[in-house]
């Protein structure tokens, strides 16, 4: 990625019916090389990524180039178009320093860094087929402490305070994308937040702190439905709100386990997995 000739956008109006919402894919090629073409057969021109995309120092050019081979492949195919765009909200494990010299070129837009990979910054909204959606990125890595500062872990992974008031600027959202999870949550993923774990309190901190700003974000936003990834797993759950319709919520898992796609229908928000082929 570089800040030359860089191509922004305050927003997009997409008409898509139906997209691909992917949960973290941690530049695993061989597996993207499954992913994109299982997403391409269902006939979608968009994949929603959920972050840990792989944007890592010295090898975001060739996850990129991997990207861009698989999405010219999928046009090769004679019975739909192919995939059009892949829309990112990044996740902990990115080079957030490249990210934020992005996003400061224009703040609060999203930027292109390849001909169909554009990366949304934190409180980005969009539209897709009349529905409103709002991309919250980052997350709190727990493992920071065995982590390199500015090389293998970045402080502006975390989200702001500020980036919270611009996310709920906007007012209410009909979908949510992060990456991490909130304190409504489905059963696997509070099963793994509350089981007992090697990391220290001081750990299990800095990621609860994490969580509590995306729950302020759904509290402020007041989605039908939410997406994550962060903890591998693939769950729903149907959680009841008082004076609110329920929010569903969907963990979506990592690259080479199931659950890694889903297919969301934007008529009345169903989501249903996606099979990747061996």
């Amino acid at each position: 990625m570089t800040l030359s000739d860089l191509e922004t956008a305050p927003n997009f109006e997409l008409p898509d019916e139906r997209v691909v919402v992917a949960g973290d894919w941690h530049a695993n090629r061989p597996w993207i090389g499954r992913a994109i073409p299982a997403a391409a057969r269902t006939g979608v021109q968009t994949i929603l990524h959920l972050g840990d995309f792989g944007f890592w120092p010295g090898g975001t050019a060739d996850l990129l180039a991997a990207v861009e081979y698989w999405v010219g492949q999928s046009w090769k195919r004679r019975m739909t178009p192919g995939i059009e765009r892949v829309l990112v909200t990044p996740g902990n494990h990115e080079d957030w320093a490249e990210l934020d010299e992005l996003f400061a070129a224009a703040p609060e837009q999203a930027a292109r860094v390849s001909e169909s990979v554009w990366v949304l910054p934190k409180g980005f909204r969009f539209t897709i087929a009349g529905r409103e959606f709002l991309s919250f990125g980052g997350a709190a890595s727990i493992d920071y402490r065995y982590r390199t500062p500015f090389r293998s872990w970045w402080p502006s992974e975390f989200p702001s305070q500020r980036d919270v008031e611009i996310a709920v600027a906007g007012g209410s959202t009909e979908v949510l994308l992060t990456h991490d999870a909130g304190r409504l949550r489905t059963p696997r993923v509070e099963k793994i937040i509350s089981d007992p774990s090697p990391w220290t309190e001081a750990e299990r901190e800095y990621t609860a702190e994490s969580r509590l700003l995306i729950d302020y974000v759904v509290a402020g936003t007041q989605p039908l439905l939410h997406f994550h990834g962060h903890f591998h797993v693939r769950d729903s759950a149907t959680i009841p709100r008082p004076g609110l319709p329920p929010l569903q919520v969907e963990s979506l898992g990592m690259d080479d386990q199931p659950g890694n796609l889903g297919l969301l229908e934007l008529a009345d928000l169903s989501v249903s997995d996606v099979e990747v082929r061996p």
